[in-house]
């Protein structure tokens, strides 16, 4: 009698342990399907210096299609249709998206190539004037060599696609001026890489420092670095 109370009672034991088991692994599969979807709605941004390669923005965004994304693609769309005039529309609304934080030279390749010339510089002109501010968006949290690093490889770019919108234009001078500023930049961008390199392996390592220390460590490392980027 008690050997079959015993099993009864292990039989139970184990079913509720199953549920538990079951209701848990339900729980992390919702979990991570909110995660995916959450991920799948993050607002497009312009970014790194190799993101910069792709259009200004990175699309490897697998779960769902971002607005900026659709945009662009919509804009090409109208541009092998010959419809210039709604290429560039489409990519205006695309760049409201971003606000100062856009960096996309696309726009101004659009304006010239439907015969905006003047309104191609302008938008190379704003991209310039809101670099900064791409930059402390971008790379605010990082050391300030990081900052002024990716500033100066991003101002090179445009301006060498600033050279390319002259040339197609037949502007020889204004072109040869952009290249000289391309040169400039760039320039900076490389002799600042070594010294931005090292700054962001002494970060990580005090990170990594402070992280073994305990909260306070941490705070005091999180208060250096605010303060080094007010600087």
């Amino acid at each position: 009698m008690n050997v079959a109370i015993f099993f009864v009672f292990m039989c139970v034991v184990v079913g509720v342990a199953m549920g538990v088991y079951r209701f848990d692994q339900k729980r992390q599969e919702h979990r991570q399907m909110l995660r995916r979807q959450v991920i799948g709605r993050r607002a497009p941004s312009a970014l790194t210096e190799d993101a910069t390669q792709n259009n200004g923005v990175e699309l490897g965004n697998k779960f769902e299609e971002s607005e900026y994304s659709r945009l662009n693609k919509q804009a090409t769309a109208y541009k092998k249709a010959g419809d210039m005039a709604s290429a560039v529309a489409v990519l205006q609304q695309a760049k409201a998206l971003c606000g100062s934080e856009y960096a996309d030279t696309r726009l101004a390749k659009f304006l010239q190539a439907a015969g905006l010339f003047d309104e191609a510089m302008l938008e190379i002109q704003w991209l310039l004037d809101h670099s900064q501010s791409w930059a402390q968006a971008l790379f605010g949290h990082q050391p300030a060599s990081v900052i002024e690093c990716q500033l100066a490889g991003w101002r090179a770019r445009v301006h060498t696609d600033a050279a390319l919108i002259c040339k197609r234009a037949k502007r020889a001078n204004l072109q040869s001026e952009h290249e000289q500023l391309y040169d400039r930049y760039i320039d900076i961008s490389k002799r600042l890489r070594p010294v931005s390199d090292a700054d962001m392996k002494a970060k990580h390592a005090a990170w990594e420092s402070a992280r073994q220390q305990g909260p306070k460590a941490m705070a005091a490392f999180h208060q250096k670095y605010r303060g080094s980027q007010s600087r």
